[in-house]
């Protein structure tokens, strides 16, 4: 939004206008033209960028806007995935799961998600898993590797500060079950094999 300062031509000393932003807002500058709506472009800001601005006054009356703008921090979630061979391997792709930044205006659960939070809101991040897999937790970063930050899915993300950004990595993996035979004295046969002690296999993918 913008506040609006009128300098009459007949005031006979320099004008001091002060720029104070509310709670939540930040103050980017003076211009002397504002948009005719919400949805338009501001244009170019005066050279004087700080909150105190020291007019000169002229011969004609002159009109300045303050400009205030809602403080917004980005937020990021990605997905991470690893395969049946390559299980301690994890790259950003959705083929283990899906991310959603609750706060992003356009776009569906994907491998990435971005949203602007306001301050004094917090965004929600939500993985979901794909069939075959399980969510692990978030990490702080790309490598997923170690153990988690949290596990805690939807994950709240609070605001930080003015131009932060905040990236969480959601951890995938593939589900495994381990199958042990034993033919206790006779022969099993898996698959074309067959097998006369005991045996252990493991099962990656969907194991339900």
């Amino acid at each position: 939004f913008s506040e609006k300062v009128n300098v009459n031509a007949a005031a006979t000393a320099p004008v001091g206008a002060v720029a104070h932003a509310n709670e939540g807002y930040r103050f980017v500058g003076w211009y002397t033209v504002a948009p005719t709506n919400s949805g338009a472009t501001w244009g170019t800001a005066l050279s004087d960028t700080n909150t105190t601005l020291n007019l000169t006054v002229g011969t004609a009356n002159v009109v300045y806007y303050a400009r205030f703008d809602v403080i917004t921090y980005a937020v990021t979630a990605k997905a991470y995935s690893n395969s049946a061979s390559a299980q301690t391997t994890w790259a950003n792709n959705a083929t283990g799961g899906t991310v959603k930044v609750a706060a992003a205006t356009t776009g569906s659960a994907a491998a990435t998600s971005e949203g602007k939070v306001i301050k004094g809101n917090s965004a929600t991040l939500t993985a979901t898993a794909a069939t075959g897999y399980h969510f692990v937790g978030w990490y702080d970063s790309a490598t997923v590797s170690g153990t988690a930050v949290s596990s805690t899915n939807p994950l709240s993300v609070a605001y930080t500060s003015y131009g932060a950004t905040v990236s969480k990595y959601a951890r995938f993996d593939i589900n495994t079950n381990t199958l042990t035979v034993d033919p206790n004295g006779g022969s099993v046969k898996v698959g074309t094999t067959n097998y006369t002690s005991s045996q252990s296999f493991t099962q990656s993918g969907n194991t339900t």
